[in-house]
């Protein structure tokens, strides 16, 4: 009966493997989770807990600008929000004062 566990877990992480090696992931990240899932009964368990990934944004979504793009886009509006919130504070004050 544990011979048959054993194969039917082994057809199950030979399924993983073949999706595993379609994917785009680096060829060194596939060899080590193909290790890994090979490992006899334990290796499917170990495979979903270390590939427990969340899906990668849309392209549209994701940083893809030189490096220091996104604080550079914010150091050019700190100025301008700096300023709202003096402004905002100013009406503020005004109105507690009357």
């Amino acid at each position: 009966m544990m011979l048959y566990i054993i194969i039917l877990i082994e057809f199950v992480s030979i399924y993983i493997a073949i999706g595993l090696w379609r994917s785009e992931k680096y060829r060194k990240y596939k060899a080590l989770l193909t290790l890994i899932l090979f490992l006899p009964i334990f290796g499917p368990v170990f495979y979903f807990f270390v590939t427990d990934i969340p899906p990668s944004l849309p392209i549209d979504k994701q940083n893809r600008a030189h490096r220091g793009y996104y604080t550079d886009q914010w150091a050019t509006k700190k100025k301008e929000l700096k300023a709202k919130i003096k402004k905002l504070e100013n009406e503020n004050n005004d109105k507690n004062n009357t």
